[in-house]
């Protein structure tokens, strides 16, 4: 026979005979429970025999599954009071404690860990006879904006790059965020893929301590920049070729600027033509101040050409060539480098004539505005 789920009692259809043995067995196990029988066996005496007893344990299985995306500690999974923490990188995971053949189950985020969040699905049902395998936890990392505080910034066409993300901050902003959130973990490094209109990056009165790259650190930082966005006076090798931008750009500009202050002239011809641009930013050498400084210039600054050549040969054309090499890797590695300015410094104990005239022109030509009516020289 087979009794019903739920039954407290049973019954055999067919009687036996008195004074004829018995002996009550199972033939098959309940699907959910293990069962056992005492006063299994005897002999039919004068009366109905009922005391033979079934005893059943609903047999228990455990409750797991996978897990996905978990990189970090901390996260604690609830099934009732029993609990667990997957390790991280876990791909699966099982309870301690096993759950009664026929009771439910719910699986639960207690405790989210500290860089992730994590969802369960699958997460309830029924014990059926078998073990639960199919609760799916799955994590996502928090992500978090980038974004900063601006000061100075008097014009438009500023680029600011966290790696393909950009954002222009308007005129006068004070502040900016980029728009794609960063993953708990991931690292970023934000950069100047295009400087505000020259005509309005520096105000007479202000200091010029670098072009925007050079207060990161000395690594190379995304941000390519196209020959429409840059300025071909000042404009980098790596600029122009739409590489990724560092502190190097910055000492290739410095040098733009130092070059033309020592000679009078710029390093090269310009103009917007794509081809002249390859032709001198990438293939034409660089002459050295001393030798194409001229006989106007030397006049202008009340000294001779033969003397102007001798004040500017040597360390300066020295440190001014290696801030304008083709390649960053042979430029100093900071605008703000031990080396460059220990050379400068060294470059400045020789005196040289500079004639303020010039000076505050090619101040005009390469910053955009006027030169202020004090100029000090520091050393």
């Amino acid at each position: 026979m087979s009794p019903a789920s739920g039954a407290t009692n049973f019954a055999f259809a067919t009687p036996v005979a008195q004074g004829a043995t018995y002996n009550v067995t199972i033939s098959a196990q309940s699907a959910g429970a293990t069962c056992v029988i005492s006063n299994g066996g005897g002999t039919v005496g004068s009366g109905a025999v009922s005391g033979v007893q079934v005893n059943c344990t609903a047999n228990r299985f455990s409750v797991g599954g996978t897990s996905s995306g978990l990189m970090g500690t901390g996260l604690v999974l609830a099934n009732g009071a029993d609990t667990l923490s997957p390790a991280s990188g876990a791909s699966n995971f099982t309870f301690g404690q096993q759950v009664a053949s026929g009771a439910t189950y719910a699986v639960s985020v207690q405790t989210q860990p500290a860089n992730a969040t994590c969802a369960v699905s699958n997460a309830s049902g029924s014990i059926v006879a078998a073990t639960v395998t199919n609760v799916q936890v799955s994590c996502t990392a928090n992500t978090f904006q980038v974004g900063g505080t601006i000061s100075g910034l008097a014009a438009s066409g500023l680029i600011l790059a966290n790696g393909t993300n950009t954002v222009s901050p308007a005129a006068n902003a004070t502040s900016f965020v980029f728009s794609a959130r960063i993953a708990t973990g991931s690292s970023y490094r934000v950069s100047i893929a295009q400087q505000q209109t020259d005509s309005a990056r520096f105000a007479p009165g202000q200091k010029l301590p670098d072009f925007g790259v050079a207060n990161m650190l000395s690594e190379q930082t995304p941000g390519a920049n196209s020959a429409d966005a840059l300025t071909p006076d000042t404009a980098s090798p790596e600029q122009l070729e739409g590489l990724p931008l560092g502190t190097s750009s910055d000492v290739y500009s410095l040098g733009v600027i130092l070059y033309e202050l020592l000679s009078g002239h710029k390093p090269y011809a310009l103009d917007r033509a794509s081809s002249s641009l390859h032709a001198a930013l990438l293939s034409t050498p660089v002459g050295k101040p001393s030798e194409l400084v001229s006989d106007s210039v030397a006049t202008a600054r009340a000294t001779t050409l033969p003397a102007l050549r001798r004040r500017l040969r040597g360390e300066l054309d020295a440190v001014v060539a290696r801030c304008l090499a083709k390649s960053p890797a042979d430029r100093y590695a900071d605008v703000g480098a031990a080396l460059l300015g220990a050379e400068l410094d060294a470059a400045a104990r020789r005196p040289v004539r500079v004639n303020l005239t010039d000076l505050r022109s090619a101040w005009r030509t390469t910053l955009g505005v006027a030169a202020p009516d004090t100029i000090v020289f520091m050393h």
